[in-house]
């Protein structure tokens, strides 16, 4: 007689189990966590979250061209200590993300984009450098003239890390009249 009521409540836990996983809500639910799962994959191979997979610099230079008088030509030297800002555009979100640094003595720059931009498969498109400062000190340069901004472009892959080029960003010594 005992066995009969194991039956009978193994039949009982067997139906409810068939109805739950049997109705639309249980599919919805198992497909959401598929995709979840594949979501998180990606944002895992991205570079997100604690261990940091993936690296992506923006390299550049800034230069400032003036001219010191008339009968002179051009002359051209880098811009220590400017500030650079890469920004870029993302996905889902009204505002740019922003990330900063600095020249060195040289006028070179290198920015570490934030690990939340290395999934983005357009950064060319979707970002672009500026130069937002120069040295008040030790510079014929200012914001007014030349080159303030340019769109990067992919210069080297490997390793997980992606390098990408502003290229030289020419600024220009305002005229006065």
């Amino acid at each position: 007689m005992a066995w009969k009521q194991e039956l009978q409540s193994a039949s009982m836990l067997m139906a409810f189990l068939l109805f739950v996983f049997s109705t639309p809500s249980a599919a919805v639910m198992s497909e959401g966590a598929a995709m979840q799962l594949a979501h998180a994959e990606l944002v895992r191979a991205a570079g997100y979250g604690d261990e940091r997979l993936s690296i992506v610099l923006v390299t550049g230079t800034v230069l400032c061209s003036a001219r010191m008088h008339r009968s002179l030509g051009l002359f051209t030297s880098n811009v220590p200590g400017a500030k650079v800002a890469v920004a870029c555009k993302t996905e889902g979100r009204r505002n740019l993300s922003w990330a900063y640094g600095l020249t060195d003595d040289d006028g070179e720059f290198i920015v570490d984009l934030p690990s939340h931009l290395h999934a983005n498969p357009k950064l060319e498109e979707d970002c672009i450098v500026r130069v937002l400062r120069v040295p008040k000190k030790g510079s014929f340069c200012d914001l007014v003239a030349g080159v303030r901004s340019n769109h990067i472009t992919l210069s080297s892959v490997g390793e997980s890390i992606r390098v990408y080029t502003a290229g030289t960003l020419i600024l220009g010594h305002r005229t006065r009249s």
